[in-house]
């Protein structure tokens, strides 16, 4: 039997005033994104770069309601690619790590150590391609968790990374909470990992940094990635606020969170943005 649905108000309207902004900011790191990649084509970094801000700005924890119904109607040449990009931010330390391992000047040129970086995408990358494809082609054979079901063992995720990608690791079929997180805990561990190992890449890049022009930015990007660690900081005190506390933090302070993580990471995206725009050809190949 049929079910019809009709929808009185736009989604949109209905959305809260921090989801507002932070889709307004998505739009800002998008454009970001275009620009980079138009202004430094034949960059290696740049486009790393650019491949990053897009990974952000099309990011999902998972889909929201109606989402992925909407992908149904379109043609699987273009719903399983945008399935594929809003689950690419899982990600991002790897592609985060290539662009520490060339900005602001190579770290190393082995293609053994290149190997190594890459190799999380020969784990994660068939899953989240298969998954894509179940989601958008065959959700009636599915037997996937509900992406809001919360188990114990994944609400420790949820509580680290602000989401649960439940429903972007899995193997199809049949999936279970076991082996869901097979793929999630290492996902995790190699998040963490490859976070810190690139930041030490990029510090290592800057120390052989000489030229005045070129330490200039290097200290501009250091205090972009420093408000963005502030901001986090700033965040997980705030989740943490009811169990330190006793009581949960007040409207008006969570208002201003969000305030502040909108704007903080729309300068950075620009500030980062300017930095690559601006270093020489060099620093970028």
């Amino acid at each position: 039997m049929p079910l019809y649905v009709t929808i009185n108000e736009p989604n949109w309207s209905r959305s809260p005033a921090d989801i507002v902004v932070f889709r307004v900011v998505r739009a800002i790191v998008l454009s970001v994104a275009i620009v980079v990649a138009i202004g430094r084509s034949r960059h290696a970094g740049a486009l790393l770069a650019a491949l990053i801000f897009a990974m952000i700005a099309a990011a999902e924890g998972f889909p929201p309601a109606g989402w992925l119904a909407t992908l149904r109607h379109l043609p699987l040449v273009l719903a399983i690619p945008v399935a594929i990009a809003s689950a690419s931010w899982l990600l991002i330390p790897v592609a985060w790590c290539c662009l520490a391992a060339m900005f602001p000047r190579a770290v190393f040129r082995q293609k053994r150590l290149w190997a190594i970086v890459l190799a999380p995408c020969v784990v994660f990358v068939p899953p989240i391609v298969m998954s894509a494809v179940a989601l958008v082609a065959a959700p009636v054979g599915l037997t996937m968790a509900p992406p809001f079901v919360y188990w114990q063992a994944a609400e420790k995720f949820g509580s680290a990374f602000g989401a649960i990608p439940s429903i972007f690791l899995n193997w199809w079929p049949p999936h279970g909470q076991e082996r869901h997180m097979s793929l999630l805990g290492p996902w995790a561990i190699v998040t963490v990992i490859w976070l810190i190992v690139g930041a030490a890449l990029m510090m290592q890049g800057a120390l052989r940094v000489t030229e005045e022009p070129e330490r200039r930015r290097v200290r501009q990007l250091t205090f972009g990635l420093s408000i963005v660690v502030g901001l986090g900081i700033l965040h997980e005190l705030l989740r943490a606020w009811s169990g330190m506390f006793g009581v949960d933090p007040p409207a008006l302070v969570w208002t201003i969170n969000y305030a502040l993580q909108a704007v903080g990471f729309s300068v950075l995206a620009m500030l980062i943005g300017y930095v690559i725009l601006t270093s020489t050809r060099s620093t970028l190949t």
